[in-house]
Formats: structure tokens, C-alpha cells, sequence
């Protein structure tokens, strides 16, 4: 009898509790994803206007050309 109770105990916490929890807590989840997927979206446009609006020195850009992290140019 005390078997039964356990086993019906731990089928409720590895079942049931999961399941409540993301109904309860899914739609914030889904929210941030969206928030996250416009901030990269803003980063990378960020990037690209500063990237195009570098004056072009001696032909190449002075940044990364993957990341856009400035470089300084080599000395002489």
C-alpha cells in the first residue's frame, strides 16, 4: 500500500508538475524569445549602419571584417 502511494507520488512529480509548470510559465518563455530575436535583429542592423558609415581607409575598412570591432591600423 505504501508502494502504490509513492509510485503514484513520484508518477505526479515527474508527469504532472512538469506539464502545470510550462502552461503556467510558457507564455513568458515565448515572450523573451521574441524580445531576444528582435535584440539581435536591432544588434545587427546596429552593426551594419556603423560598419557602412566607417570612412574606407586606404581601400579596406579599419574594423573586423566579420564582427566590426575596430582595429587600429598598423603603425608607419
Amino acid at each position: 500500500m505504501t508502494l502504490d502511494i509513492v509510485i503514484i507520488g513520484v508518477g505526479i512529480l515527474v508527469f504532472v508538475v512538469p506539464a502545470a509548470w510550462s502552461r503556467i510559465h510558457g507564455p513568458v518563455a515565448e515572450e523573451r524569445r521574441q524580445l531576444d530575436g528582435e535584440r539581435q535583429r536591432l544588434a545587427h542592423e546596429r552593426r551594419r549602419l556603423a560598419a557602412a558609415a566607417q570612412p574606407v581607409a586606404g581601400g579596406r575598412r579599419s574594423g573586423c571584417p566579420w564582427c566590426g570591432f575596430p582595429i587600429s591600423p598598423p603603425p608607419g
